[in-house]
């Protein structure tokens, strides 16, 4: 389901670790948590200019595990998520943290 992150280049399952593909691969992404599920994972990332935390996650998503139903069934790579609900102010409203449970 796209547990780890990374596209499968059909090679069959790898035996070494590696950074999930994308942004958040890379050094000086701003990843500073990650948490599992199930089948699912989600990191929160701090934007350094505006200091602000975004939420992406990856993996199972047919239960709407992610936030939302996907028609794969599975988000193989780490992606942006919407942002939570509005604030009493009409802003969004600030993320402090996460936490995944089995399938939700």
């Amino acid at each position: 389901h796209g547990q780890l992150g990374r596209r499968s280049d059909g090679g069959g399952p790898s035996r070494e670790p590696s950074p999930v593909d994308g942004p958040l691969g890379q050094a000086g992404s701003g990843c500073f948590e990650v948490h599992c599920g199930w089948s699912h994972a989600v990191a929160l990332v701090r934007d350094g200019i505006a200091g602000s935390v975004e939420v992406h996650g990856w993996g199972r998503a047919d239960r709407g595990q992610l936030g939302f139903e996907c028609e794969d069934g599975s988000v193989p790579s780490p992606t942006r998520l919407a942002a939570g609900p509005s604030g009493s102010d009409g802003g969004v409203a600030a993320v402090r943290s996460a936490c995944c449970g089995a399938e939700s």
